[in-house]
């Protein structure tokens, strides 16, 4: 199980090489895995970085009879050069989730090499969820995010506190419906 300051103490690095290339990578505590960019910043030369989705990360616990709130968003970058500065803000973004009353649980997903970023909570109510996303750091980093982001898409749907954690598989397929 990964820890739950995986995004804080995982570095995402960048190095220039003697190729004249940049190297970039990422350490986790279970492997180093780099990529290098050419002069081109957008575009990868080879291999992939790949961070695993942080495991399913309870807040509160669920009344198994009861309804909740699930969302999945999907968050592409339109270039790599941004990674880290994602990856620094997702780590205050996790700190806000801790402290947010409403939240039952969360968990990330992460293709750096594809720089596409995924979200999935559940909730308590939309009230609660609304509460979060208007609050700081949250709407400043994406207001921050937004011009360098393609395009984002965002899926709620209703899910049984016996159903907890959901599951990607599943969150992914609703994702893609609302394409």
């Amino acid at each position: 199980m990964l820890p739950s300051d995986f995004f804080h103490r995982n570095i995402v690095f960048k190095e220039p090489t003697l190729a004249g290339s940049t190297r970039f990578g990422c350490f986790s505590q279970h492997r180093e895995q780099v990529y290098s960019l050419d002069r081109n910043p957008g575009r990868l030369d080879a291999g992939r970085c790949e961070m695993p989705e942080l495991p399913w990360e309870t807040r509160s616990g669920a009344v198994p009879e009861r309804d909740y709130v699930a969302l999945l968003s999907y968050l592409p970058l339109n270039s790599g050069w941004r990674i880290p500065w994602l990856l620094l803000h997702a780590a205050r973004i996790r700190q806000q989730l801790r402290g947010s009353s409403g939240l039952i649980g969360y968990s990330l997903r992460a293709q750096l090499a594809a720089k596409r970023f995924w979200t999935l909570s559940v909730w308590e109510d939309e009230a609660a969820l609304h509460t979060f996303v208007a609050a700081p750091p949250h709407v400043a980093i994406m207001k921050a995010l937004a011009p360098h982001m393609g395009r984002t898409r965002f899926a709620r749907w209703t899910v049984k506190g016996s159903d907890l954690p959901p599951r990607w598989e599943e969150a992914l397929k609703r994702g893609d419906a609302t394409n």
